[in-house]
């Protein structure tokens, strides 16, 4: 009886040996994205008519492709629109988002909302 338990004790062992691992997750800290500045300002289509547009400046330590995103609220109209930006590490990326429907001309001024999120490269 003591072969019998041997035997199952080293089969055991073996399939415990042969079993694959389970790969752990590895975390990599990415880079936090900064907005330094953004800024709701008119844009002159011609020397009597302006509408409103959205300059940004982003930054990221690390190389970072992001979404921004902007939504502009005048009266009851929404107006939203959003760009990819490829951010070299540590390196500023600036844009502007201009609103041609977004009129300055007889209208209130909009309030905005904005977030930037960082894009993963599903290769």
């Amino acid at each position: 009886m003591s072969k019998k338990f041997l035997a199952l004790l080293f089969a055991a062992i073996a399939l415990v040996q042969c079993t694959e691992k389970p790969l752990e997750e590895s975390t990599v800290e990415e880079a936090e994205i900064k907005v330094l500045s953004e800024e709701l300002k008119p844009y002159a289509l011609t020397v009597i008519d302006s509408v409103y547009s959205v300059s940004i400046k982003l930054s990221c330590a690390d190389s970072a492709l992001v979404q921004y995103n902007v939504q502009l609220v005048q009266g009851t109209e929404i107006f939203k629109d959003s760009l990819v930006f490829s951010i070299p590490a540590g390196q500023e990326v600036a844009g502007e988002f201009i609103f041609p429907a977004c009129r300055v001309k007889n209208q209130p001024k909009p309030s905005f909302t904005a977030n930037v999120k960082r894009v993963h490269d599903n290769k």
